[in-house]
């Protein structure tokens, strides 16, 4: 299976990165697998950013790995 993503939000920094605005935008594609048993296993990349609505854009990506299980 293949998911796209777009998402708007809200960044608070905390002791977080510093993404140079409070509003955000996550854009993100997976790949993945489901298996017989049901387990669905995706790779996905997405990238943050505040599309230069803000003076400081430096961005954010995460490349992650997951596993769900319906119980």
């Amino acid at each position: 299976f293949v998911e796209l993503s777009l998402m708007p939000g809200f960044h608070f920094q905390g002791n977080g990165p510093d993404l140079g605005g409070i509003l955000e935008a996550r854009s993100g594609i997976a790949v993945g697998y489901e298996f017989q048993s049901g387990g669905k296993m995706a790779l996905s990349f997405d990238h943050r950013s505040n599309a230069d609505i803000y003076a400081v854009n430096p961005g954010m990506e995460t490349l992650s790995l997951r596993y769900t299980k319906r119980f």
